[in-house]
């Protein structure tokens, strides 16, 4: 299968033009798909980039895109709209900020940069020249995730509020990116998953506290926090990656009021009190819903593609994701681990 040229936008005149930096297992696997499954706005993928270059130029025959790139430099001449980068943070980080000053639009996988600071800098830079940026934090554009988010409007959690989340994995079990420790590996690659969603759900985290217990020996992790939100809510997050598969449970409750409950992105229940009795409001996915729309990948890129088409700005963006990192540094600098990705 191959992303295909896309009819023309209307708005614009002709389709966006976009490139993908970095050809790796995550863009091999789950971008690139989840491309094929964009239908609006009008877009063109016109080059693929990545240091090596038979990488790239594999993958650009697999999905007739016409250039496969080594040097940004090149990539950079093809006149582009917007750009996904798939790299790792140091070159996340360096690249974005390369991207923002040719004009160009970001989309960056996560983590974004080494550090909160580093990350801040960069949204100034968009903020100053009026880019779009995201960071692909695809949790918080999941079904399940929205349904959720939309129900907590009409339906405000009373206070005292307790969110308790689980997020438990396989891997990885040692450093990851010279990042400086398994713990901080574990936190860039899925801890900062589950920060970036309950703060889509409940705003931003503040007089967190943290612990991270780790055995040296098998690369075991084991990462609790506690935070407070806004209104009265805490919420208490437990990670781990000595699971033998992925797994993402949220457990809400308001003071009288609903209990709320997911499982994975497959499952919602809401249990609101009724005069009588207890009523139960349930979601679940279509039988034609697969994986890359229930985990929230193909809406993530129709957003920043539809921002950079002239639509609502997308989320989250670089500034948006700052505090999420924050907490993550705070975690890790608590913990004793201050080196930095890259």
């Amino acid at each position: 299968m191959s992303v295909e040229p896309r009819p023309l936008d209307p708005r614009s005149g002709r389709p966006l033009r976009v490139a993908l930096i970095g050809c790796g297992e995550h863009a091999t696997n789950t971008l690139l798909p989840a491309l094929q499954r964009v239908h609006a706005p009008a877009f063109e993928l016109v080059a693929l980039c990545d240091a090596d270059i038979a990488a790239a130029s594999a993958l650009a025959r697999r999905h007739r895109v016409a250039l496969a790139l080594a040097d940004v430099d090149a990539l950079l001449r093809c006149e582009l709209d917007g750009a996904f980068l798939c790299a790792t943070p140091s070159a996340h980080q360096d690249l974005t900020r390369r991207l923002l000053e040719a004009g160009v639009h970001v989309f960056v996988e996560k983590p974004p940069a080494s550090s909160h600071r580093v990350l801040a800098e960069n949204a100034a830079l968009a903020e100053r020249l009026g880019l779009h940026t995201q960071v692909g934090h695809n949790f918080r554009h999941a079904p399940i995730f929205r349904r959720l988010r939309e129900h907590l409007a009409r339906h405000p959690l009373r206070s005292p509020a307790l969110c308790v989340g689980n997020y438990v994995a396989r891997w990885p079990r040692e450093d990851r990116w010279n990042s400086g420790s398994v713990a901080k590996s574990f936190l860039l690659t899925h801890g900062a998953h589950l920060i970036d969603l309950v703060s889509f759900l409940f705003g931003p985290m503040h007089d967190v506290e943290s612990r991270i217990e780790h055995d040296p020996d098998s690369g075991g992790v084991l990462i609790t926090m506690d935070a407070q939100h806004a209104a009265g809510l805490r919420t208490r997050l437990q990670m781990t990656n000595g699971a033998p598969r992925f797994g993402l449970d949220l457990s809400v409750f308001g003071d009288g009021g609903d209990a709320i409950r997911t499982e994975n992105f497959s499952a919602l229940r809401i249990v609101s009190p009724g005069e009588a009795r207890d009523t139960a409001a349930a979601w679940q996915p279509g039988a034609l819903d697969d994986a890359l729309d229930l985990a929230g990948y193909v809406h993530e890129l129709q957003c920043f593609l539809s921002a950079v088409a002239g639509g609502p700005a997308s989320s989250p963006t670089l500034r948006e994701a700052v505090p999420v990192y924050t907490v993550l540094d705070a975690i890790v600098e608590r913990a004793g681990v201050t080196a930095s990705a890259g």
